[in-house]
């Protein structure tokens, strides 16, 4: 069993296919969304029956990192949505060192980058990353040794 506070979030300015990845961990939740996209493949052959093939997927990174102006990890996601630039991130349930961690990775875009300036709260920023486009096929990945 997995806790979320094991899972592990990581970023590469060099992008993920000659990645040096850095831990970020100032991030405090996130959310990895997979959704398939289908197209009616439904034919007389099939009768009642409606038929589906997968067609694409569509993948959104959603987390919050805590508000650190002068700290290398945010200023690089800051840095990467402010440049409309592609950036590594990996996502995963261990250390991406570790033989058996399992994990999604790709070159990202940041489309959103929200603040909110609550009264009492401490400042996290919500982020929100989509698929570049890449040379590199991004998707699910297991650390081999």
């Amino acid at each position: 069993m997995k806790i979320g506070k094991d899972f592990k979030f990581y970023y590469s300015v060099a992008g993920a296919t000659t990645p040096t990845w850095v831990e970020v961990d100032i991030v405090r939740d996130s959310e990895l969304s997979r959704t398939k996209e289908t197209a009616d493949g439904s034919a007389r052959d099939a009768g009642e029956m409606i038929q589906n093939a997968i067609v694409s997927e569509t993948v959104e990174l959603t987390f919050d990192i805590r508000y650190e102006p002068t700290d290398t990890k945010f200023l690089a996601l800051e840095t990467a949505y402010d440049g409309s630039a592609n950036i590594g991130i990996a996502v995963c349930d261990g250390d991406i060192t570790t033989t058996g961690t399992k994990g999604w990775r790709g070159d990202m875009i940041l489309t959103g980058f929200s603040q909110p300036q609550t009264l009492r709260d401490i400042t996290f920023v919500s982020v929100t990353a989509v698929p570049a486009v890449s040379t590199f096929s991004a998707g699910a990945f297991t650390v081999n040794p």
